[in-house]
């Protein structure tokens, strides 16, 4: 049994990102994260506490290339970066160090530390008012970083339809499948007999998701063009790796704006 174990965990993360086409079929994508994290424990005394972390997360540098182009189908070969620009030296106060300089375990640091490899492929498909599409992608970590860990590998995949409604409102259903593998290596200032989240063996899982979504597209007036998706969704299956904290829902909304 551990001295403190983790209640609920809010994540919030706002996505700046740019698609800047290079040619018909290639275009490249630089993506900034600023991320938002609470964690609330509790101790073996009954004491409740928080612990929070934001900043800047890992940018993406990711290059998109379409090398399959008909009439109703497009495949899309991607390859990116994600640089180690989100903070791993993350601290905050506990009810034994209220002066804020413990060492946040691995779920509430920013980054990975380490420069990630990115591929992936995707396909669209479209026939009049319905779309469809499915992708594959990776996450694959390079090394151990500064602090002599490396985070698990991931692997993402998805399909999805969608129909629109009206000139101006399309609907979507999106299934998603991720798994991700434990940490190698350890942080040799966490102390994982604290809380199972500075455990390097409980962090590995499963996970798949069902998202609806809805895209507004502003016919017109000054904001024509614009694009505006929301999504919401709920784990159908998950399996962790021990005691871990389980995700409850998923929701996103996205602007994009082309020009």
């Amino acid at each position: 049994s551990r001295m403190v174990a983790p209640l609920r965990m809010d994540m919030e993360m706002h996505m700046f990102g740019a698609m800047i086409g290079v040619t018909d079929d290639f275009t490249v994508a630089p993506m900034i994260p600023y991320i938002r994290k609470e964690m609330d424990h509790i101790n073996r005394a009954g004491v409740a506490f928080t612990t929070k972390s934001s900043g800047i997360g890992d940018v993406r540098l990711t290059g998109l290339y379409r090398f399959l182009k008909r009439e109703k189908h497009n495949m899309i070969l991607n390859a990116g970066i994600s640089l180690p620009s989100g903070s791993i030296d993350k601290k905050d106060a506990t009810p034994t160090d209220p002066g804020g300089a413990n060492d946040l375990p691995y779920p509430m640091q920013l980054g990975s530390g380490t420069y990630d490899f990115l591929p992936g492929i995707t396909y669209r498909g479209y026939a009049g008012n319905y779309s469809w599409g499915a992708q594959a992608t990776a996450t694959i970590r390079a090394g151990d970083n500064s602090h002599d860990y490396r985070l698990g590998n991931r692997l993402q995949v998805s399909g999805w339809g969608g129909r629109r409604l009206t000139d101006w409102v399309s609907a979507s259903v999106r299934f998603a499948w991720e798994s991700w593998g434990d940490i190698r290596g350890r942080d040799p200032n966490l102390n994982t007999a604290l809380v199972q989240t500075a455990n390097t063996t409980l962090q590995g899982g499963q996970r798949a998701d069902a998202i609806l979504g809805l895209n507004f597209i502003m016919p017109r007036g000054p904001l024509m063009g614009n694009r505006l998706s929301v999504e919401g969704g709920l784990p159908v299956y998950q399996r962790l790796e021990g005691p871990q904290l389980k995700t409850d829902f998923i929701s996103t909304v996205s602007w994009k704006n082309a020009f």
